[in-house]
């Protein structure tokens, strides 16, 4: 997590070894200008932060990988887990957990190792939405009551209208995919036209015409 930038003059012309020790500095014998005391310095990098991102099916309880990639931190420095690396996606999934190294943690943040080896697996829930379904029929006709049910972000929904004798709906099912937000469709009934055939006999029982 770091490398190596070169040496700093700390002290020099003077014996003040014994002052400098504590830096872990390096007394380089007298010369022309007399003892001369040098501090390594090194700098940080940036290191390999291994990033996973996992969405909720849309059904059940498993999770399908959704991204990945190699993000960059300074070594040993403390990131934010949700504010670095975790998606937003109002209405469509929302954050749930994460896994450090392999290991499930609550913390809202995580030391950044200085070898490369952070894995950061981010786990996200879809958002929850409403289909709701309104039967609307002529006066004195008991309507069926209202569908409400609950779906998942990009689910796929599917509602069949209920019978009404003597009358049609106007869709006999509404169906889509749910996107950011809730649904709301209304069914109205009308009397059923039915085809009736008529047929003429003659006296003896024959078809006529």
């Amino acid at each position: 997590g770091y490398s190596f930038k070169g040496w700093e003059v700390i002290a020099d012309g003077e014996n003040n070894w014994e002052a400098q020790t504590d830096r872990k500095a390096t007394l380089i014998g007298a010369g022309r200008y007399g003892n001369v005391v040098l501090e390594a310095v090194w700098y940080e990098l940036d290191v390999k932060v291994y990033v996973e991102h996992y969405l909720q099916y849309t059904w059940g309880d498993e999770y399908v990988l959704l991204d990945k990639y190699d993000d960059y931190h300074k070594a040993d420095s403390v990131i934010n887990i949700e504010e670095a690396v975790a998606k937003t996606a109002p209405g469509a999934y929302h954050f749930e957990k994460a896994y450090v190294n392999g290991e499930d943690t609550t913390s809202e943040t995580v030391k950044v190792n200085a070898d490369g080896t952070t894995t950061i697996k981010l786990y996200y829930l879809r958002d929850v939405h409403t289909v709701t379904v309104n039967y609307v029929t002529p006066d004195g006709v008991e309507a069926p009551a209202k569908y409400v049910g609950s779906f998942r972000y990009d689910q796929l929904y599917n509602v069949n209208s209920p019978a009404v004798e003597g009358y049609k709906p106007s869709s006999v099912t509404v169906s889509g995919r749910i996107g950011f937000e809730d649904v709301e469709a209304t069914v109205t009934y009308e009397p059923a036209v039915y085809e009736v055939t008529v047929n003429y006999y003659y006296e003896n029982g024959s078809l006529a015409g």
